[in-house]
């Protein structure tokens, strides 16, 4: 789920991740829940236009009811996490674009109480950071994954998780090899394939940086 967020500028990709089969929508006690639904609605909109698509043609590649689209380009509506990974993997941005937006400035301060928050069946994710460096574009997210197990689908080809435990003991990686890490371990695993979370035994938390391999060139502009 999410709670809070403002517009992002759009960054053209090469490898965009399917997303992880979050089961969401937006929550929470950020900014007003209006202010999320907004960003969302003004960062879905700006990005279909840049890509040249029609809301009919974009619900459609996407699996998405037209209705459902309509609804959330003009702030009506709470959009699911599904339905927000589904948009951004046809429209070619991760998920950041459509959620967050960096600090300007020489110091960039992310308040826990302020940032959006992705609620899964056993994970909850807050976008903290994104930046680019070199043909990479970075996604820093604390993670916070409740006793259970969360698998998540395959994103595309290139894209790469980085997880840093903080505290307990986490079973991550690819869904045929996962291995155990705890506080302190560091694991590193291509998002190419269905890959899982699991806490063992008590909750965990985590860093999480998503790299995606940058296209080349500059962002569309923003309409």
């Amino acid at each position: 789920m999410l709670r809070a967020g403002e517009a992002m500028t759009d960054q053209t990709i090469d490898a965009v991740g399917g997303g992880d089969a979050f089961d969401g929508s937006v929550v929470g006690d950020g900014p007003p829940l209006a202010e999320v639904v907004k960003a969302v609605a003004q960062n879905v909109k700006r990005v279909r236009t840049a890509r040249g698509l029609s809301q009919a043609e974009l619900a459609r590649r996407s699996g998405i009811a037209k209705a459902t689209l309509s609804q959330l380009e003009v702030a009506k509506g709470n959009p699911t996490i599904e339905t927000l990974f589904a948009l951004a993997k046809v429209l070619g941005v991760p998920l950041g674009v459509l959620l967050h937006e960096n600090g300007a400035g020489p110091i960039n301060v992310s308040r826990v109480e302020g940032r959006p928050v992705i609620e899964g069946a056993a994970v909850d994710m807050s976008l903290t950071d994104t930046f680019t460096s070199g043909n990479t574009l970075h996604e820093v997210y604390l993670m916070h994954v409740r006793v259970g197990r969360q698998e998540g689908a395959p994103h595309a080809g290139g894209v790469q998780e980085r997880i840093l435990v903080l505290e307990g003991r986490l079973l991550t990686g690819p869904l045929d090899q996962p291995v155990e890490a705890g506080a302190g371990d560091y694991v590193c695993f291509d998002a190419d394939g269905p890959h899982v979370y699991e806490a063992l035994g008590a909750p965990v938390t985590a860093s999480l940086l998503m790299t995606y391999p940058l296209a080349g060139g500059g962002p569309p502009a923003a309409g």
